[in-house]
C-alpha cells in the first residue's frame, strides 16, 4: 500500500479496539500496512482523543534500582554499557531512561521497554536521523535515575557527556546483562581472530582493561583489549571464549524471549539456532 494511502474506518476501529497491544502486534493485523504508517496514525488518533492517552500514577519516590525485577536491572545497566541513555532535563529536574534501537531492531527496543513496566515506558517513537530512523522509548520521571545520571555522566567541554561506567557497576553485569551490551554494541568478525569485537570511544584503554578483568573473574573466559586507529578501544572476545560464551547466550535467548531479529549478533549463521 503506498505510503500516506487514506486510511479507512474500519481501519481506524481496528486501531482503537486494539490500542493496548504492542504496535509489531497491530502492524500484523493491518496487511499493507507498514510499522511507521501504523505507529504515525495511532499518533494522531491520540491526539485526536479516539484513543485514550493512558495516565501514570506517580512513582513512589523511594523507589530504586534494586526495586526493579533482575531482568530490568541488568536492561538499565547494560543500557549504560551500551545503547541506553538518561535524559536530564535541568529546568524541570526530571529524569528518564531512553532505549533506541534504528528501525530494523524494534522488536529488541520493544522487548526491553517490556521488562520495566515499573517505569511506564512510552513508545515507541520514530526519530529520522540522516535517513537513518530510530525508534524510541522513554520512561517516566524516575527519581532514583539522577544518581545514575551522576555515575554514568561526566562533564567534557562544559556538558555532561556519557562516560564509562566504573568497574563497581561492571560487576553488577550478570550472563544476561552482558549479553544484552554485545546485543547493543558487539559486531560479530568472520575474518579475523577476534570472533566478537565491542568498540566504545567513552573507555579509555586503562578503564576498558579494568572492565575486561572484571567480566574475565565473573564470567571465567579471557578477553583482550585493544585500539584502532579510530580514537575507540576494542574488547575481543575471542573464539575460546565464545565457545565458553554462545551455549549460554543461546539458552538466554530462549528462556527470556529475546528476538530472533538480534541472533545474527552471536551466531555466524542466524539459522544455528542450536
Amino acid at each position: 500500500m503506498p505510503r500516506g494511502a487514506y486510511w479507512s474506518e474500519d481501519e481506524d476501529r481496528l486501531l482503537i479496539e486494539n490500542s493496548d497491544l504492542p504496535i509489531t502486534d497491530v502492524v500484523d493485523l493491518l496487511p499493507g500496512r507498514d510499522y511507521g504508517g501504523v505507529l504515525c496514525r495511532r499518533s494522531r488518533l491520540i491526539r485526536r482523543g479516539a484513543i485514550e492517552r493512558k495516565i501514570q500514577q506517580p512513582l513512589d519516590r523511594s523507589f530504586t534500582l534494586n526495586d526493579l525485577s533482575r531482568i530490568g536491572q541488568q536492561v538499565i545497566i547494560s543500557g549504560m554499557f551500551g545503547d541506553g541513555s538518561i535524559h536530564f532535563d535541568a529546568r524541570r529536574q526530571h529524569t528518564a531512561y531512553r532505549i533506541i534501537h534504528g528501525i530494523d531492531q524494534r522488536d529488541y527496543a520493544e522487548w526491553k521497554a517490556r521488562q520495566i513496566p515499573e517505569l511506564s515506558p512510552s513508545g515507541p517513537h520514530i526519530e529520522h536521523e540522516q535517513d537513518h530512523p530510530s525508534v524510541m522509548w522513554f520512561t517516566r520521571h524516575v527519581p532514583f535515575l539522577r544518581r545514575l545520571h551522576h555515575d554514568f555522566y561526566r562533564i567534557e567541554e562544559g556538558t555532561r557527556k556519557k562516560g564509562w561506567p566504573s568497574t563497581e557497576w561492571a560487576a553488577k553485569l550478570d550472563p544476561l546483562g552482558f549479553l544484552l551490551y554485545v546485543l547493543d554494541d558487539g559486531t560479530r568478525e568472520r575474518h579475523v581472530r577476534a570472533s566478537t569485537r565491542i568498540f566504545s570511544r567513552r573507555a579509555s584503554l586503562g578503564e576498558m582493561r579494568a572492565t575486561a578483568s572484571v567480566w574475565e573473574r565473573r564470567f571465567g573466559v579471557t578477553f583482550s583489549v585493544t585500539a584502532n586507529n579510530y580514537d575507540a578501544r576494542c574488547l575481543n572476545i575471542r573464539r575460546d571464549a565464545l565457545n565458553v560464551l554462545l551455549p549460554v547466550w543461546q539458552r538466554l535467548f530462549d528462556e527470556h524471549g529475546l528476538p530472533e531479529c538480534m541472533r545474527y549478533k552471536i551466531v555466524d549463521d542466524p539459522r544455528e539456532t542450536r
